[in-house]
């Protein structure tokens, strides 16, 4: 087996935790449950209905349509609380964002895609929208900190959105299984100063080489044959 590098900095997030040996139990999880799908095509058609302003219906027969079919139902409970998000938004412009890297010691670099910035009509106000469609795993209070400190670290390189007010919209489902939007905006968290970022990080470095090191002491696994239905959906998200 291999621990794959984050994929993306809401990943690193996603699986840190104070303690390395849950961070590699956590990678090590991960690394046998490698999703079959991704969200990619669902920032294009976001952008388009911010543009267009489409219906709830529309917004929610282009997801679908993006989506393979065995996976239609999950990209269809986005429609709710995407059209919740940007139904009120009427965009004066939509420019995408550089993207990023953070450097982990140790050689691991953690790419971080902001998305796209925009700034509504009549107003000088930038935001960026970062989206997690994401079914499970909330970040925690202590999580959401760090994935603000990262990210607003990395965006003060880019002199465009230095001052953008960075956004992170989460789209978990709960208990009763019904996809609720949350927006989290940067100035209602406490950033971490750069020793306590750079503690993190060893941290984080020092739970991936545990993962490492572990997954080369486990035994090859075959693929299991591919089955039509799953009642297990959650691993996917």
């Amino acid at each position: 087996m291999k621990i794959p590098r984050p994929f993306a900095l809401p990943h690193l997030v996603r699986n840190f935790d104070s303690d390395p040996r849950v961070i590699s139990k956590k990678l090590i999880e991960s690394a046998k449950r490698i999703p079959p799908f991704n969200y990619l095509k669902v920032d294009a058609i976001v952008q388009d209905f911010m543009k267009g302003n489409f219906s709830l219906t529309q917004l929610r027969s282009g997801l679908v349509n993006s989506a393979p079919e065995k996976w239609q139902h999950i990209f269809s409970e986005l429609a709710d609380p995407l059209h919740q998000a940007f139904s009120n938004v009427r965009p004066k412009f939509i420019v995408p964002v550089q993207r990023q890297a953070l450097a982990i010691p140790g050689g691991v670099t953690v790419p971080f895609n902001p998305g796209f910035v925009y700034a509504n009509e009549g107003e000088e106000k930038l935001i960026i929208p970062h989206r997690l469609y994401w079914r499970t795993a909330a970040f925690r209070e202590s999580q959401l900190t760090l994935f603000f400190s990262l990210a607003k670290e990395l965006l003060v390189e880019d002199d465009n959105v230095a001052d953008a007010e960075l956004q992170l919209l989460t789209m978990s489902a709960n208990t009763s299984g019904r996809r609720v939007l949350r927006i989290h905006k940067d100035r209602d968290f406490s950033l971490l100063g750069s020793k306590k970022l750079n503690d993190a990080l060893e941290t984080y470095r020092t739970g991936y080489e545990l993962a490492c090191e572990e997954a080369h002491r486990l035994p090859e696994k075959h693929p299991e044959p591919k089955q039509e239905k799953t009642n297990n959906l959650d691993l996917f998200n």
